[in-house]
This record gives C-alpha cells, sequence and structure tokens, in this order.
C-alpha cells in the first residue's frame, strides 16, 4: 500500500521485587528486523527475556498497526 511502511522495535525486560518481567529501558527502534532479531538474541542472554515486534504504519493518516511479535525469549511483560 502506497505511504505504508513497516517500525521495527525491540525492548529487554527485568524482573522487579515481585518477579514481574518490566522493561529495562525504554523500546528502540531497529533498521530492519534481522537487527531486531539480533538485538533479541543477545538481550535475551543479558535480561530476563527480550521481545522485538513489527508494526505496518501509515505516516500520512496517523495511523499504525497492531504489534506481530517476530523474535522472542525468556520472559517479556507489556511491551506495547
Amino acid at each position: 500500500m502506497p505511504g505504508t511502511n513497516n517500525v521495527v522495535m525491540f525492548v529487554a525486560f527485568d524482573r522487579n521485587d515481585r518477579g514481574e518481567a518490566v522493561p529495562a529501558f525504554t523500546p528502540r527502534q531497529a533498521s530492519d528486523e534481522a537487527e531486531a532479531v539480533h538485538a533479541v538474541e543477545i538481550l535475551g542472554g543479558r535480561h530476563a527475556g527480550a521481545v522485538a515486534w513489527k508494526r505496518e504504519a501509515q505516516p500520512a493518516v496517523g495511523e499504525i498497526g497492531e504489534p506481530q511479535v517476530i523474535a522472542e525469549r525468556g520472559a517479556i511483560g507489556d511491551f506495547d
């Protein structure tokens, strides 16, 4: 669709005092899916877990689609 692109993001999770998976940092944008998957592989080994997702975006009309998980490792919490 014209004017449509994918936004690819990733974030790592640590466990809080109650054992819940919480974001270790603000979600970061990746340049492409391969970079995001690689980040999940690395971060998933250093944190409780990590996830990467993509969304279809139509900036011209200000719309963004639902997240589609492309990679996950370990414990993840809310990332949307």
